[in-house]
Protein backbone atom coordinates (compact mmCIF):
# COMPACT_ATOMS: atom_id res chain seq x y z
CA UNK A 1 0.00 0.00 0.00
CA UNK A 2 1.29 3.48 -0.89
CA UNK A 3 -1.69 5.74 -0.41
CA UNK A 4 -1.42 9.46 0.30
CA UNK A 5 -4.31 11.05 2.21
CA UNK A 6 -4.64 14.75 1.33
CA UNK A 7 -5.96 16.88 4.18
CA UNK A 8 -7.08 20.30 2.99
CA UNK A 9 -9.65 23.07 3.09
CA UNK A 10 -12.40 22.99 0.46
CA UNK A 11 -11.45 26.60 -0.31
CA UNK A 12 -8.13 25.38 -1.73
CA UNK A 13 -9.59 22.90 -4.25
CA UNK A 14 -7.75 24.36 -7.25
CA UNK A 15 -4.31 23.61 -5.79
CA UNK A 16 -5.35 20.34 -4.19
CA UNK A 17 -6.90 18.85 -7.35
CA UNK A 18 -3.71 19.57 -9.29
CA UNK A 19 -1.55 18.01 -6.56
CA UNK A 20 -3.82 14.95 -6.30
CA UNK A 21 -3.65 14.31 -10.06
CA UNK A 22 0.13 14.79 -10.19
CA UNK A 23 0.60 12.26 -7.37
CA UNK A 24 -1.78 9.88 -9.10
CA UNK A 25 0.18 10.09 -12.36
CA UNK A 26 3.33 9.37 -10.33
CA UNK A 27 1.71 5.99 -9.45
CA UNK A 28 0.66 6.78 -5.88
CA UNK A 29 -2.81 5.94 -4.71
CA UNK A 30 -4.43 9.14 -3.46
CA UNK A 31 -7.22 9.67 -0.95
CA UNK A 32 -8.91 12.89 -2.08
CA UNK A 33 -12.42 13.56 -0.79
CA UNK A 34 -13.94 14.43 -4.17
CA UNK A 35 -12.90 10.99 -5.43
CA UNK A 36 -13.78 8.98 -2.34
CA UNK A 37 -16.98 10.43 -0.87
CA UNK A 38 -20.52 9.66 -2.04
CA UNK A 39 -24.05 10.53 -0.97
CA UNK A 40 -25.30 8.71 2.12
CA UNK A 41 -21.86 7.87 3.51
CA UNK A 42 -20.72 8.90 6.97
CA UNK A 43 -18.29 11.78 6.57
CA UNK A 44 -16.38 11.01 9.77
CA UNK A 45 -16.23 7.27 9.12
CA UNK A 46 -14.90 7.73 5.58
CA UNK A 47 -12.28 10.27 6.62
CA UNK A 48 -10.96 8.27 9.56
CA UNK A 49 -11.04 5.10 7.47
CA UNK A 50 -9.05 6.90 4.77
CA UNK A 51 -6.46 8.12 7.26
CA UNK A 52 -6.16 4.68 8.80
CA UNK A 53 -5.61 3.01 5.41
CA UNK A 54 -3.04 5.55 4.18
CA UNK A 55 0.74 5.40 4.25
CA UNK A 56 1.13 9.15 4.70
CA UNK A 57 -1.08 12.14 5.32
CA UNK A 58 -0.18 15.26 3.34
CA UNK A 59 -1.64 18.31 5.03
CA UNK A 60 -1.99 21.27 2.66
CA UNK A 61 -1.29 24.39 4.70
CA UNK A 62 -2.89 27.73 3.80
CA UNK A 63 -4.70 30.42 5.76
CA UNK A 64 -7.89 28.55 4.91
CA UNK A 65 -6.78 25.16 6.16
CA UNK A 66 -5.13 26.28 9.41
CA UNK A 67 -8.49 27.81 10.37
CA UNK A 68 -10.55 24.80 9.29
CA UNK A 69 -12.11 22.68 12.05
CA UNK A 70 -12.17 19.65 9.75
CA UNK A 71 -8.46 19.94 8.98
CA UNK A 72 -7.74 20.26 12.71
CA UNK A 73 -9.64 17.01 13.32
CA UNK A 74 -7.73 15.24 10.57
CA UNK A 75 -4.42 16.52 11.93
CA UNK A 76 -5.24 15.27 15.43
CA UNK A 77 -6.16 11.85 14.03
CA UNK A 78 -2.93 11.80 12.02
CA UNK A 79 -0.84 12.63 15.08
CA UNK A 80 -2.52 9.78 16.97
CA UNK A 81 -1.74 7.37 14.12
CA UNK A 82 1.83 8.64 13.97
CA UNK A 83 2.25 7.82 17.66
CA UNK A 84 0.96 4.30 16.99
CA UNK A 85 3.23 3.77 13.99
CA UNK A 86 6.26 5.26 15.75
CA UNK A 87 7.41 6.79 12.46
CA UNK A 88 6.76 10.01 10.54
CA UNK A 89 3.28 9.92 9.02
CA UNK A 90 2.46 13.61 8.42
CA UNK A 91 3.90 15.53 5.46
CA UNK A 92 3.31 19.30 5.78
CA UNK A 93 2.82 20.98 2.41
CA UNK A 94 2.80 24.77 2.37
CA UNK A 95 0.69 25.94 -0.56
CA UNK A 96 0.71 29.60 0.49
CA UNK A 97 2.19 31.58 3.34
CA UNK A 98 0.41 30.98 6.63
CA UNK A 99 0.94 30.42 10.35
CA UNK A 100 1.88 26.74 10.62
CA UNK A 101 0.11 24.98 13.54
CA UNK A 102 2.40 24.58 16.58
CA UNK A 103 1.83 20.82 16.60
CA UNK A 104 3.85 20.48 13.40
CA UNK A 105 5.73 23.79 13.30
CA UNK A 106 9.11 22.13 13.84
CA UNK A 107 8.77 19.72 10.93
CA UNK A 108 10.49 19.85 7.58
CA UNK A 109 7.90 20.76 4.99
CA UNK A 110 7.42 20.85 1.24
CA UNK A 111 7.16 24.48 0.19
CA UNK A 112 4.94 24.89 -2.87
CA UNK A 113 4.48 28.62 -2.34
CA UNK A 114 7.32 29.29 -4.79
CA UNK A 115 7.92 26.90 -7.70
CA UNK A 116 5.22 24.25 -7.91
CA UNK A 117 7.06 21.89 -10.28
CA UNK A 118 10.41 22.02 -8.48
CA UNK A 119 8.79 21.18 -5.15
CA UNK A 120 6.58 18.49 -6.70
CA UNK A 121 9.67 16.89 -8.23
CA UNK A 122 11.41 16.80 -4.85
CA UNK A 123 8.30 15.48 -3.09
CA UNK A 124 7.78 12.62 -5.56
CA UNK A 125 11.48 11.71 -5.42
CA UNK A 126 11.51 11.57 -1.62
CA UNK A 127 8.28 9.60 -1.44
CA UNK A 128 9.48 7.06 -3.98
CA UNK A 129 12.78 6.68 -2.14
CA UNK A 130 10.80 5.69 0.97
CA UNK A 131 8.23 3.47 -0.74
CA UNK A 132 8.76 0.46 -2.97
CA UNK A 133 6.01 1.13 -5.51
CA UNK A 134 6.95 -1.94 -7.56
CA UNK A 135 6.07 -4.21 -4.66
CA UNK A 136 2.96 -2.45 -3.45
CA UNK A 137 -0.32 -4.29 -3.68
CA UNK A 138 -2.42 -2.81 -6.45
CA UNK A 139 -6.20 -2.95 -6.29
CA UNK A 140 -6.73 -2.49 -10.02
CA UNK A 141 -10.50 -2.09 -9.54
CA UNK A 142 -9.89 1.04 -7.44
CA UNK A 143 -6.95 2.56 -9.26
CA UNK A 144 -8.03 5.91 -10.68
CA UNK A 145 -7.32 7.33 -14.13
CA UNK A 146 -7.10 11.14 -14.45
CA UNK A 147 -8.79 12.70 -17.48
CA UNK A 148 -7.04 16.06 -17.74
CA UNK A 149 -7.44 18.67 -20.46
CA UNK A 150 -5.05 21.29 -21.79
CA UNK A 151 -6.56 24.53 -23.10
CA UNK A 152 -10.07 23.24 -22.57
CA UNK A 153 -10.37 20.52 -25.23
CA UNK A 154 -7.00 18.77 -25.59
CA UNK A 155 -6.76 15.54 -23.61
CA UNK A 156 -3.46 15.08 -21.80
CA UNK A 157 -2.47 11.81 -23.47
CA UNK A 158 0.78 11.50 -21.51
CA UNK A 159 -1.08 11.39 -18.18
CA UNK A 160 -3.62 8.93 -19.54
CA UNK A 161 -1.08 6.60 -21.14
CA UNK A 162 1.11 6.47 -18.03
CA UNK A 163 -1.77 5.50 -15.76
CA UNK A 164 -3.21 2.93 -18.18
CA UNK A 165 0.20 1.29 -18.63
CA UNK A 166 0.60 1.07 -14.84
CA UNK A 167 -2.82 -0.54 -14.35
CA UNK A 168 -2.41 -2.93 -17.29
CA UNK A 169 0.74 -4.34 -15.72
CA UNK A 170 -1.21 -5.45 -12.67
CA UNK A 171 -4.69 -6.22 -14.03
CA UNK A 172 -5.62 -9.82 -14.90
CA UNK A 173 -7.00 -11.01 -18.22
CA UNK A 174 -10.59 -9.92 -18.70
CA UNK A 175 -10.24 -6.77 -16.58
CA UNK A 176 -12.37 -3.83 -17.68
CA UNK A 177 -12.38 -0.22 -16.52
CA UNK A 178 -15.45 1.21 -14.79
CA UNK A 179 -16.80 4.75 -15.13
CA UNK A 180 -16.03 5.54 -11.50
CA UNK A 181 -12.33 4.89 -12.12
CA UNK A 182 -12.15 7.80 -14.58
CA UNK A 183 -11.56 11.10 -12.79
CA UNK A 184 -12.61 14.04 -14.96
CA UNK A 185 -10.60 17.11 -14.04
CA UNK A 186 -12.34 20.43 -14.68
CA UNK A 187 -10.40 23.68 -14.58
CA UNK A 188 -11.42 26.98 -12.97
CA UNK A 189 -12.80 28.44 -16.23
CA UNK A 190 -14.96 25.37 -16.80
CA UNK A 191 -16.26 25.46 -13.23
CA UNK A 192 -16.95 29.18 -13.52
CA UNK A 193 -19.16 28.78 -16.61
CA UNK A 194 -20.82 25.66 -15.19
CA UNK A 195 -21.73 27.52 -11.99
CA UNK A 196 -22.83 30.55 -13.99
CA UNK A 197 -25.30 28.37 -15.93
CA UNK A 198 -26.71 26.92 -12.70
CA UNK A 199 -27.09 30.40 -11.22
CA UNK A 200 -28.85 31.59 -14.37
CA UNK A 201 -31.33 28.71 -14.16
CA UNK A 202 -31.95 29.37 -10.48
CA UNK A 203 -32.67 33.04 -11.22
CA UNK A 204 -34.71 32.78 -14.43
CA UNK A 205 -37.40 35.06 -13.05
CA UNK A 206 -34.83 37.80 -12.53
CA UNK A 207 -33.23 37.38 -15.97
CA UNK A 208 -34.37 40.39 -18.01
CA UNK A 209 -33.30 38.68 -21.22
CA UNK A 210 -35.80 35.82 -20.88
CA UNK A 211 -38.19 36.56 -17.98
CA UNK A 212 -41.22 37.18 -20.27
CA UNK A 213 -40.36 34.60 -22.90
CA UNK A 214 -41.37 31.03 -22.07
CA UNK A 215 -39.64 29.67 -25.19
CA UNK A 216 -36.36 31.25 -24.10
CA UNK A 217 -36.74 29.76 -20.63
CA UNK A 218 -37.25 26.32 -22.15
CA UNK A 219 -34.25 26.77 -24.45
CA UNK A 220 -31.93 27.26 -21.47
CA UNK A 221 -32.74 23.68 -20.52
CA UNK A 222 -33.12 22.16 -23.99
CA UNK A 223 -30.17 23.82 -25.73
CA UNK A 224 -27.73 24.04 -22.86
CA UNK A 225 -28.33 22.38 -19.50
CA UNK A 226 -29.67 18.94 -20.50
CA UNK A 227 -27.27 18.43 -23.44
CA UNK A 228 -24.34 19.43 -21.20
CA UNK A 229 -25.38 16.84 -18.61
CA UNK A 230 -25.64 14.19 -21.33
CA UNK A 231 -22.27 15.02 -22.87
CA UNK A 232 -20.54 15.10 -19.47
CA UNK A 233 -21.73 11.52 -18.91
CA UNK A 234 -20.73 10.51 -22.45
CA UNK A 235 -17.20 11.80 -21.89
CA UNK A 236 -16.35 9.17 -19.28
CA UNK A 237 -18.51 6.50 -20.92
CA UNK A 238 -16.86 6.85 -24.34
CA UNK A 239 -13.30 6.93 -23.02
CA UNK A 240 -14.10 3.83 -20.94
CA UNK A 241 -15.42 2.03 -24.05
CA UNK A 242 -12.29 2.90 -26.05
CA UNK A 243 -9.92 1.92 -23.24
CA UNK A 244 -11.64 -1.40 -22.63
CA UNK A 245 -11.40 -2.34 -26.29
CA UNK A 246 -8.27 -0.77 -27.70
CA UNK A 247 -5.94 -0.83 -24.69
CA UNK A 248 -6.25 -4.61 -24.36
CA UNK A 249 -7.05 -5.87 -27.88
CA UNK A 250 -3.88 -5.49 -29.94
CA UNK A 251 -5.42 -7.18 -32.98
CA UNK A 252 -7.02 -3.85 -33.91
CA UNK A 253 -4.55 -1.64 -35.74
CA UNK A 254 -5.29 1.64 -34.04
CA UNK A 255 -3.84 3.95 -31.40
CA UNK A 256 -5.91 3.66 -28.24
CA UNK A 257 -4.71 6.99 -26.86
CA UNK A 258 -5.11 8.90 -30.12
CA UNK A 259 -8.66 7.56 -30.32
CA UNK A 260 -9.31 8.71 -26.76
CA UNK A 261 -7.83 12.12 -27.59
CA UNK A 262 -10.07 12.75 -30.62
CA UNK A 263 -13.17 11.37 -28.96
CA UNK A 264 -12.59 13.51 -25.87
CA UNK A 265 -12.00 16.58 -28.03
CA UNK A 266 -15.36 16.02 -29.76
CA UNK A 267 -17.25 15.77 -26.48
CA UNK A 268 -15.46 18.66 -24.78
CA UNK A 269 -16.07 20.85 -27.81
CA UNK A 270 -19.80 20.09 -27.59
CA UNK A 271 -19.83 20.94 -23.88
CA UNK A 272 -17.73 24.11 -24.01
CA UNK A 273 -19.63 25.52 -26.99
CA UNK A 274 -22.85 25.17 -25.01
CA UNK A 275 -21.36 26.56 -21.80
CA UNK A 276 -20.16 29.62 -23.70
CA UNK A 277 -23.52 30.04 -25.44
CA UNK A 278 -25.47 29.74 -22.20
CA UNK A 279 -24.17 33.07 -20.88
CA UNK A 280 -26.52 36.01 -20.60
CA UNK A 281 -25.76 38.23 -23.65
CA UNK A 282 -26.43 41.28 -21.47
CA UNK A 283 -23.68 40.32 -19.07
CA UNK A 284 -20.80 42.79 -18.82
CA UNK A 285 -18.21 40.07 -18.25
CA UNK A 286 -18.92 37.39 -20.85
CA UNK A 287 -16.20 34.74 -20.72
CA UNK A 288 -14.40 33.89 -23.96
CA UNK A 289 -13.81 30.33 -22.76
CA UNK A 290 -15.34 27.95 -25.28
CA UNK A 291 -16.02 30.66 -27.89
CA UNK A 292 -14.12 28.80 -30.63
CA UNK A 293 -15.66 25.42 -29.84
CA UNK A 294 -18.32 23.79 -31.98
CA UNK A 295 -21.67 22.25 -31.08
CA UNK A 296 -23.37 19.72 -33.37
CA UNK A 297 -20.00 18.98 -34.98
CA UNK A 298 -21.26 16.39 -37.43
CA UNK A 299 -24.42 18.20 -38.54
CA UNK A 300 -22.69 19.45 -41.70
CA UNK A 301 -19.31 19.54 -43.39
CA UNK A 302 -18.50 23.09 -42.26
CA UNK A 303 -18.59 22.02 -38.62
CA UNK A 304 -16.41 19.00 -39.37
CA UNK A 305 -13.88 21.08 -41.32
CA UNK A 306 -13.64 23.57 -38.49
CA UNK A 307 -13.27 20.83 -35.87
CA UNK A 308 -10.49 19.01 -37.72
CA UNK A 309 -9.02 22.27 -39.07
CA UNK A 310 -8.91 21.00 -42.66
CA UNK A 311 -10.02 22.43 -46.03
CA UNK A 312 -12.06 19.53 -47.44
CA UNK A 313 -14.03 16.71 -45.84
CA UNK A 314 -16.31 14.07 -47.28
CA UNK A 315 -18.90 11.74 -45.77
CA UNK A 316 -18.22 8.01 -46.18
CA UNK A 317 -20.33 4.93 -45.59
CA UNK A 318 -19.01 1.83 -43.80
CA UNK A 319 -20.74 -1.51 -44.28
CA UNK A 320 -20.30 -5.12 -45.36
CA UNK A 321 -21.68 -4.44 -48.82
CA UNK A 322 -22.21 -1.34 -50.93
CA UNK A 323 -25.71 0.02 -50.50
CA UNK A 324 -26.15 -1.26 -46.94
CA UNK A 325 -24.05 0.74 -44.50
CA UNK A 326 -23.70 0.34 -40.72
CA UNK A 327 -22.56 3.87 -39.95
CA UNK A 328 -21.02 6.98 -41.53
CA UNK A 329 -17.82 8.90 -40.89
CA UNK A 330 -16.44 12.24 -42.02
CA UNK A 331 -12.88 12.12 -43.34
CA UNK A 332 -10.35 14.71 -44.46
CA UNK A 333 -10.12 14.48 -48.27
CA UNK A 334 -6.34 14.84 -48.07
CA UNK A 335 -5.81 12.19 -45.37
CA UNK A 336 -3.88 8.97 -45.89
CA UNK A 337 -7.11 7.13 -45.17
CA UNK A 338 -8.85 8.65 -48.20
CA UNK A 339 -5.81 8.18 -50.42
CA UNK A 340 -5.82 4.48 -49.51
CA UNK A 341 -9.55 4.26 -50.21
CA UNK A 342 -8.91 5.62 -53.69
CA UNK A 343 -6.04 3.17 -54.13
CA UNK A 344 -7.82 -0.04 -53.17
CA UNK A 345 -10.13 -1.05 -56.00
CA UNK A 346 -12.60 -2.76 -53.66
CA UNK A 347 -12.49 0.08 -51.15
CA UNK A 348 -11.88 -2.42 -48.35
CA UNK A 349 -10.86 -1.07 -44.99
CA UNK A 350 -7.26 -2.08 -44.44
CA UNK A 351 -5.11 -2.28 -41.33
CA UNK A 352 -2.85 0.22 -43.12
CA UNK A 353 -5.10 3.13 -42.16
CA UNK A 354 -3.13 5.17 -39.69
CA UNK A 355 -5.92 7.74 -39.52
CA UNK A 356 -8.48 5.26 -38.18
CA UNK A 357 -7.72 6.45 -34.64
CA UNK A 358 -8.47 10.02 -35.72
CA UNK A 359 -11.59 9.49 -37.81
CA UNK A 360 -13.16 6.01 -37.69
CA UNK A 361 -13.11 4.87 -34.07
CA UNK A 362 -13.66 8.22 -32.29
CA UNK A 363 -16.60 9.07 -34.57
CA UNK A 364 -17.97 5.54 -34.26
CA UNK A 365 -18.05 5.77 -30.45
CA UNK A 366 -19.43 9.32 -30.57
CA UNK A 367 -22.28 8.28 -32.86
CA UNK A 368 -22.95 5.11 -30.86
CA UNK A 369 -23.51 7.16 -27.70
CA UNK A 370 -25.27 10.12 -29.31
CA UNK A 371 -27.27 8.46 -32.10
CA UNK A 372 -27.21 4.80 -30.96
CA UNK A 373 -25.42 3.59 -34.09
CA UNK A 374 -23.55 0.26 -33.79
CA UNK A 375 -20.07 -0.30 -32.38
CA UNK A 376 -18.02 -2.38 -34.81
CA UNK A 377 -14.36 -2.86 -33.90
CA UNK A 378 -13.28 -5.58 -36.32
CA UNK A 379 -13.53 -3.90 -39.72
CA UNK A 380 -11.41 -6.28 -41.78
CA UNK A 381 -14.47 -7.54 -43.70
CA UNK A 382 -16.04 -4.11 -44.11
CA UNK A 383 -16.10 -1.79 -47.10
CA UNK A 384 -15.90 1.98 -47.17
CA UNK A 385 -17.31 4.15 -49.95
CA UNK A 386 -18.15 7.78 -50.55
CA UNK A 387 -21.70 8.79 -49.61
Amino acid sequence: MAKIFISHSTKDKSFVKKLAIDLLVADFSVWYDDWEMDYGQSLLDKIFEGIDESTYLAIVLTENSVNSDWVKRELNAAIEKENQLKRPFIIPIIASKCQVPLKIADRIYADFSGSYMKELDKLIYRLKSKLDLKRRQVDYNKELVPIVFLNGVHLNKAFLEKRIDFIRKHAPAGFTFKNEQLVIHTDEKYDFLRNRLIERIENLKKDEWIENNQNMQNSIYQQYYWPILDFEHRLAEGIKIILNKLSFDHSIWCSCFDSCYWYAKMIRSEILARLHGSQNPNSKDISEYGRDCIAEIFANNSGVKSFYNVDKVELYYIGKRVGSHEFTIWIDKESKLVRNINYYTEDQISHDYSDSSKYIFPQMVYKALVYESPLIWDLKDYLIWEA
